[in-house]
């Protein structure tokens, strides 16, 4: 088996256990991945999102930053060490990978969702509105979109406009849609 065949076999392996819940054996096979190919950004990736998922930040930026460095604009990497930065409350830092994620990609609603998550938790809430528009103008049938648009807009000071987004909200979670 070529050594990119092993990488790719332990990569998928990693998968399959992280989506059974099986953490230890997946951060087991994308180590083995990372050690056949370590300067590979997907397995890095895959395994800071197991510490992530884990609750595990510091392992997830560290896991985060390197495989930024084989893949140093790739946006799903910029919104989950972006996560991982947020849940550590270092606002800052997760603003600029969430900036850089959409810079590369301005209609990544997940980041722009997580860009308006981190200024609301900041009480930015104008600039948390900002974001949650962009997102819900890619995606309008996302009711969570909905949902967070109108809290920040209450928050805001928005009271109108903000109860027509968490009605829209209601109503699209009602029906199943996003």
């Amino acid at each position: 088996m070529s050594v990119s065949a092993r990488y790719a076999s332990l990569n998928n392996l990693g998968i399959v256990f992280a989506q059974r819940g099986k953490w230890d054996r997946a951060i087991e096979a994308y180590r083995r991945a990372i050690r056949i190919r370590p300067n590979e950004w997907t397995a890095l990736y895959n395994l800071g999102s197991v510490f992530f998922n884990n609750k595990k930040l510091e392992e997830a930026v560290k896991a985060f930053d390197s495989a930024l460095r084989y893949a140093p604009n790739n946006p799903e990497v910029l919104n989950m060490r972006g996560l991982a930065l947020a849940e550590q409350q270092r606002y800052e830092d997760a603003v600029k990978d969430f900036d850089r994620a959409l810079a590369q990609n301005p209609k990544f609603v997940e980041a722009l969702n997580n860009l308006g998550t981190v200024y609301f938790k900041q009480d930015k809430f104008e600039d948390a509105v900002n974001a949650y528009k962009r997102a819900r103008d890619i995606a309008p049938e996302n009711y969570q979109i909905h949902r967070h648009l109108g809290q920040a807009l209450e928050k805001a000071g928005h009271k109108k406009e903000a109860e027509e987004e968490l009605k829209a909200a209601d109503r699209l979670e009602l029906v199943g849609v996003g």
